[in-house]
């Protein structure tokens, strides 16, 4: 599937609408929001996280003229190991902003994931990112602080 697409039945589709767009946040959000932000965690297969890839897909079509196709190309290798984290706009009900991040555990499950000093690093901060937003905040210094000696051995 194209990245920044959703699917429906067996055709692909791009989320341009805002209606489509705010349909798709309102069956995602709480209704009660009272913050006017949110940050919301999705990953592949939940369908909320196209909303994630549209804002993906605006991005780099507006700053460097890809398509959806050129985004499944050389990003689609990516997308069974993403985690998306997504900022809505309650009170427009809209995608504003997004980050893709690499799910840790699917990648350390392919051995060629620790083949380099900035990889383990990548996947150290990864799991520091994955157990912050889980509330562990211990776990997550804990591998924050193994990012930084990986860093530092490469550096150093």
């Amino acid at each position: 599937m194209p990245i920044g697409s959703l699917r429906r039945g067996s055709e692909v589709v791009g989320l341009r609408l805002d209606d489509e767009l705010r349909e798709q946040v309102a069956e995602v959000i709480d209704p009660q929001a009272k913050e006017p932000f949110g940050v919301y965690v999705w990953a592949d297969p939940d369908p909320a996280a196209a909303l994630a890839r549209d804002v993906e897909r605006v991005v780099f079509d507006e700053s460097f003229g890809n398509s959806p196709e050129q985004l499944d190309l050389e990003y689609g290798k990516y997308e069974a190991s993403s985690v998306f984290l997504c900022v809505v706009d309650h009170d427009r009900r809209l995608p504003v902003g997004m980050a893709r991040v690499q799910d840790l555990l699917k990648m350390l499950s392919k051995p060629a994931a620790w083949g380099s000093g900035w990889t383990s690093a990548f996947l150290c901060f990864s799991a520091a990112t994955g157990y912050w937003l889980a509330g562990e905040q211990r776990r997550a210094i804990v591998w924050a602080a193994l990012g930084a000696v990986e860093v530092a051995a490469i550096v150093l």
